[in-house]
């Protein structure tokens, strides 16, 4: 297990060999093309997490309807997706 949390721009270059970090500022927005493709990797994390949240909202909603499950639906699927994104499965 990692250390520290890899989150942000280095995390959506995994598994990159020689990831960058690329700190976004106003100037950013000057060169189009790395604008662009940070929107693109952005939206692709994005929509990665989107997927994973109803996934794991729909298996403990599950859970709950067969009794397995406990607390609420929204917490139990927020504690998982964040240790999934940590890195602690």
């Amino acid at each position: 297990m990692p250390s520290q949390a890899v989150l942000g721009s280095i995390a959506l270059q995994a598994p990159s060999l020689t990831p960058q970090v690329v700190h976004v500022s106003p100037s950013t927005c000057h060169n189009l093309s790395l604008f662009k493709e940070l929107l693109r990797e952005y939206r692709k994390v994005d929509d990665s997490i989107g997927m994973r949240i109803n996934r794991a909202t729909a298996q403990f909603r599950d859970q709950n309807k067969r009794g397995t499950g406990s607390g609420s639906v929204e917490n139990q699927a927020c504690a998982y997706i964040w240790r999934q994104l940590l890195g602690h499965r």
